[in-house]
């Protein structure tokens, strides 16, 4: 089986040969290495060109320039819409690291369960100087499985988006994700829930980077658009449900699900209430949600 490890970068000079130095080093013999800067205005594109040319490999390598900056999503689509040719694509950023030659493991499990759409991992968190400054515990279960039945009674569903593996077809089930959403990290788990399962497993295969410039820190989390989130939720049941996968039953309860769950972020990335007001509003709308469920 063919699998694409797409790295999508932006000004990551400062990280991006370490994160190259871990993916040569896989074993895997049918690997794609797509590695793609997103216009950058620091000296990336330099470093990964310095870094090809000093290290042969025997792994395909595709290297990728945007002439202008796409932004998240967009980049995602065009690096695994149009030039990832794996079977399975492995998603992560220019300034993290894999720790964890993962990749026969994930196809063995994807292969023994075709409902599986997606699998994530877990890891350790670094600095900008690639200290580990945070071990981060095991999970509650070795394996967790996770359904779009869970998500309508809103169990939780522990996602981590660094060094995920998806199939292709979770990708070409779809449109491409709008440019108007703000991240592809939600929508993939939509994507999965709504043509399959979700995977989490107890396998630290990522050193995850903190630093200021992080997309997913709290701050960035903090100004991104809830609304656009679910927007793309939505169009992404429609477009199922117009393709006669979705009944009209759970149309309706994916519609007030959705609901609850921008409500749910709202509260959570509010910069305005307290801890304790958070709390409750969560539960208000924990409350209203199962009692209109």
């Amino acid at each position: 089986m063919k699998i694409s490890i797409g790295i999508l970068t932006y000004n990551h000079e400062k990280f991006i040969k370490p994160c190259l130095d871990s993916v040569f080093k896989l074993k895997h013999n049918n690997l794609e290495i797509i590695i793609s800067d997103d216009s950058s205005n620091d000296k990336t594109f330099d470093e990964i060109q310095d870094y090809i040319a000093a290290n042969p490999t025997e792994h395909s390598v595709v290297i990728n320039r945007n002439k202008t900056n796409l932004g998240l999503t967009e980049h995602f689509n065009l690096v695994f819409g149009k030039l990832a040719s794996g079977d399975y694509f492995v998603t992560l950023g220019g300034d993290d690291i894999i720790s964890n030659n993962y990749l026969k493991k994930s196809v063995e499990l994807f292969e023994s369960n075709q409902e599986v759409m997606m699998i994530d991992f877990n890891a350790d968190i670094i600095n900008e100087k690639g200290e580990i400054s945070n071990i981060q515990p095991k999970l509650n279960q070795e394996t967790s499985i996770k359904t779009l039945n869970d998500y309508l009674n809103v169990l939780k569903i522990g996602s981590f988006a660094p060094g995920r593996i998806i199939r292709r077809s979770l990708v070409e089930s779809f449109p491409p994700i709008s440019k108007y959403c703000p991240t592809e990290d939600s929508v993939l788990v939509n994507r999965a829930l709504l043509t399959g399962q979700h995977m989490r497993i107890d396998t630290k295969a990522i050193l995850y980077r903190h630093h200021s410039s992080n997309i997913s820190s709290s701050e960035g989390l903090k100004k991104m658009s809830n609304l656009r989130i679910i927007a793309q939720y939505i169009q992404d049941a429609i477009y199922l449900y117009d393709k006669n996968k979705i009944n009209d039953q759970t149309m309706l309860s994916l519609f007030k699900r959705y609901l609850y769950e921008y409500f749910r972020r709202e509260n959570q990335y509010s910069l305005n209430d307290k801890p304790l007001i958070k709390n409750i509003k969560k539960n208000i709308a924990r409350k209203l949600y199962f009692k209109y469920k």
